[in-house]
């Protein structure tokens, strides 16, 4: 990440994203460029323009991303950068208040399956690839 964090490097982000409040706090250093949003995954026009050399983006859409911009890098790069967890937004469980016992059951089976569950992911990822 402190790859990043230098003031050569200009990071683009959509306005109002999640991202505009996290970014300036992971990487005080860089340059902060706020957009509006181009109807793209992520700002990569500020990308093809030169006017920013990095952009936040979800790796579920990032395959499509890459097969639209070819020679597009992802950072960190191969696995590493699908199986990240810089910014990662975890599923939540909802239920009703009071049912601890069924919280807990829930859980434990999402703690059992979460290597499967992103075993498959990282896979049908690739093979989209």
């Amino acid at each position: 990440m402190s790859d990043l964090n230098r003031p050569d490097i200009t990071i683009a982000y959509f306005t109002g994203a999640a991202e505009e409040f996290w970014i300036p706090q992971e990487f005080p250093n860089a340059q902060h460029r706020s957009v509006t949003s181009s109807g793209t995954e992520a700002p990569v026009e500020e990308i093809l323009s030169g006017r920013a050399d990095v952009a936040p983006d979800d790796k579920t859409s990032l395959i499509e991303l890459q097969k639209k911009v070819p020679g597009l890098a992802t950072w960190p790069s191969g696995d590493a950068c699908l199986t990240s967890t810089l910014f990662s937004q975890p599923v939540g469980l909802a239920i009703d208040k009071g049912q601890h016992a069924f919280l807990g059951w829930l859980t434990a089976v999402q703690k059992q399956v979460e290597p499967q569950l992103q075993a498959e992911e990282l896979r049908a990822m690739k093979a989209g690839q």
